[in-house]
């Protein structure tokens, strides 16, 4: 059985402006900026009783931020087209992390064992769940660390070669950055005897991407496009 009282509010800015300078340039550049108010209140169990113990709810709110910046010129000429451009990504959880380093704190483990079995109001109510709960936003005893900020610069590349009026080849290349998810970043995960540390401060997954191709257009109505590719991915997280 499942409960779920989340919500998620998105505010976005977007603004972008391009410019012809000759023949040859055309610039573009833009900023986009997003602040996610982001509430996460859900319970999910398999007996038949409704529980209210913290390895079966979700707990947590945070408001991201996230600004990206790009920069490109468009450059054209007989015989290639060049696109080639940079883009900022920062990323402020507005939230402190954790310290884990080896030794872990005995302060984590005492969380369940220690703190919630001893609040007032039977194990599984929803009176001792309420008192677990307020703590969840600051537990006592973790040791904090300081709130991260992320900031990636990332290559853009396009180059484009006609070779009749009906066919071209082309190359791609670039860094995409993406944000983990919250329930990476923000959800502390409690069992009796282990607990899943929030990472506010979890890097952003990395994609570079290599992409080369070949397109045909054929009777004018048809396009044909050959593509070949390969991307790597690091950073991206482990699914809980």
């Amino acid at each position: 059985q499942r409960i779920d009282s989340s919500y998620s509010w998105v505010y976005q800015l977007k603004g972008d402006i391009t410019a012809q300078l000759g023949r040859h340039h055309q610039l573009e550049a833009g900023i986009s900026l997003r602040l996610q108010d982001l509430f996460v209140y859900t319970g999910t169990w398999f007996q038949s009783q409704l529980s209210y113990t913290p390895d079966t709810w979700e707990y947590y709110d945070a408001t991201p931020l996230e600004i990206g910046v790009y920069a490109q010129d468009k450059l054209e000429f007989e015989g290639m087209t060049l696109n080639a451009g940079l883009r900022l990504d920062y990323l402020n959880p507005m939230k402190m992390g954790y310290q884990t380093e080896f030794p872990l704190s005995e302060e984590y483990r005492k969380l369940y064992a220690d703190i919630y079995s001893n609040l007032p109001g039977g194990a599984g109510t929803y009176e001792r769940w309420l008192a677990f709960r307020d703590l969840m936003a600051d537990p006592p005893g973790w040791p904090t660390a300081e709130n991260r900020v992320q900031v990636y610069l990332s290559p853009r590349l396009g180059v484009a070669f006609p070779i009749t009026e009906a066919s071209k080849m082309y190359f791609n290349y670039g860094h995409f950055y993406q944000r983990p998810a919250g329930s990476f970043m923000y959800n502390t995960q409690l069992n009796l005897g282990s607990v899943a540390v929030p990472p506010p401060d979890l890097d952003m997954a990395r994609t570079v991407s290599y992409e080369f191709g070949y397109e045909q257009m054929i009777l004018n109505d048809f396009i044909v496009n050959v593509v070949a590719y390969y991307k790597d991915v690091q950073g991206e997280p482990l699914t809980r």
